[in-house]
């Protein structure tokens, strides 16, 4: 959730208009740490309050921590609430993908009458606010968090890796690119309609990832295992790529083809041993 510039009817903690701060001498801070599984991402919230006003309203439960999640690519959007300042929740991660967004704030549980808050603004003076349920009493920095930034993210190739055809002619190598989000392999006409005919072959698949996925995955370590990112830092298949090497702890030393062999978890003992229960299968 973007909170763009905007002006509040009464002061709220974090918010600045013009440089100056609404309120004075009082911090509002979050920290978010993120897990994963197989089906869900949890986030664990740990907040603190400076301010006198605001944490006396918490204590009586007229108040509450928020936090506001949003996910661009699913369009997913949430609110969790709490009145405790550290808790968990999780989300589905069916409802998730990719960047997501967490706005941390402090929200009325109730309309509140003649409010005012320590430390407000010399320009509010004395005046006193009414405060709708709902309405910021406080604004903490955003974060933005990486869901798929996760191994078992990469059990599924496609996570990192498409192919698209291409418009080179048949018989010429396939093309790479690794300026996108995904990497982008690029095949002939003939090769992408063979290989859409393989696809619904389980033993196919296995010897796919070997002749297509491999090489390609053993360019993008190199890539990643290099002092020069070319730029390519940003991209959602290197963030992923680099935690799962990172999570391998192989050392700086480790070849590329090694690497590329254990994120894809043996695939050649994988797909020869599809191929031989094929045969059999056959017999």
């Amino acid at each position: 959730m973007r909170i763009n510039e905007r002006c509040y009817p009464h002061p709220v903690l974090g918010h600045a208009s013009d440089g100056q701060e609404d309120v004075g001498g009082s911090m509002f801070q979050a920290s978010i740490d993120v897990g994963f599984d197989q089906t869900a991402v949890f986030f664990d919230i740990h907040m603190i309050v400076s301010n006198p006003t605001i944490q006396k309203l918490l204590s009586e439960k007229k108040a509450e921590y928020v936090v506001h999640v949003e996910c661009g690519q699913t369009f997913y959007r949430w609110a969790e609430r709490s009145t405790r300042a550290n808790w968990s929740f999780a989300v589905s991660k069916d409802l998730v993908n990719g960047s997501v967004e967490v706005l941390p704030v402090i929200c009325a549980r109730e309309r509140i009458e003649n409010y005012q808050v320590q430390g407000a603004h010399e320009d509010f003076g004395d005046a006193s606010f009414t405060i709708e349920e709902g309405d910021f009493l406080a604004i903490g920095d955003p974060f933005e968090i990486d869901v798929d930034v996760t191994f078992d993210v990469l059990q599924k190739v496609s996570s990192i890796m498409e192919l698209q055809l291409g418009d080179q002619a048949d018989g010429d190598p396939l093309e790479v690119d690794f300026n996108c989000d995904k990497i982008i392999a690029r095949v002939s006409r003939m090769d992408f309609e063979n290989f859409r005919l393989c696809e619904n072959n389980v033993a196919m698949q296995e010897v796919s990832v070997c002749m297509l996925s491999l090489p390609v995955l053993i360019e993008a370590v190199q890539k990643v295992m290099a002092t020069d990112d070319e730029g390519l830092g940003g991209r959602r298949w290197y963030k992923v790529l680099k935690a799962k090497i990172d999570d391998l702890g192989l050392g700086a030393g480790a070849e590329s083809l090694e690497i590329a062999q254990r994120i894809l978890e043996s695939p050649l003992r994988r797909a020869f041993a599809m191929l031989s229960q094929e045969l059999e299968n056959l017999e």
